[in-house]
């Protein structure tokens, strides 16, 4: 069997921790509204202020939406708007949605990073906090309008990242994820050796 070079994406925890300050500890931080605390049983929440830079993928904004009688998260990350929309029926504490939320980000790398091999991530640290009257609450408030007209025309919800944004500079969050994702990667050039 002869050797041959094959770019391999780094494993996700070694990508993500060099956008946290400490990279030995991967702690996210949740914004929850009023109704996510509710939703999952929470008692009062801590305040943290953000920082004027934000720092891409350490930080999301969870809310409860009602689309078509049905409850969903809406899960904003907060740099790039970027946001998923997923089922929250039992869903309804922490323990539970920490590990919903991991394996939805291990369903984002793998859909989004392009890779010949699987991305195992490692699981993260969740730190909760109230949301803040910002753009990112004003553009779930957004999405969420997209979203109804999507599911109402039943076209997958992801494509409300394909709508320009003009707190992000008339982005596209889907296009500014993957661009943010990249930067987070272009330092790295890594290969393995696979068997043919």
């Amino acid at each position: 069997a002869g050797q041959a070079n094959v770019r391999r994406t780094l494993r996700a925890e070694e990508i993500i921790s060099n956008s946290f300050n400490n990279p030995d500890e991967e702690t996210m931080l949740i914004r929850l509204t009023t109704k996510a605390k509710q939703q999952l049983k929470m008692d009062k929440l801590s305040k943290v202020v953000s920082s004027d830079e934000k720092k891409f993928f350490t930080e999301w904004n969870v809310d409860i939406v009602n689309i078509k009688q049905k409850k969903y998260f809406l899960l904003t990350e907060n740099k790039t708007l970027f946001t998923i929309i997923k089922h929250a029926k039992g869903i309804n504490n922490s323990v539970l949605f920490e590990n919903y939320f991991n394996n939805i980000l291990q369903e984002v790398f793998n859909d989004l990073i392009d890779s010949s091999v699987p991305v195992s991530m490692s699981r993260f640290l969740f730190e909760y906090s109230g949301t803040e009257n910002n753009y990112v609450r004003r553009s779930q408030i957004d999405h969420l309008h997209h979203a109804k007209h999507l599911v109402e025309d039943n076209i997958n919800t992801f494509q409300i990242n394909r709508y320009p944004i003009a707190s992000i500079g008339f982005k596209f969050p889907v296009d500014y994820f993957i661009e943010e994702m990249s930067t987070l990667l272009k330092n790295y050039n890594v290969y393995f050796d696979k068997e043919e």
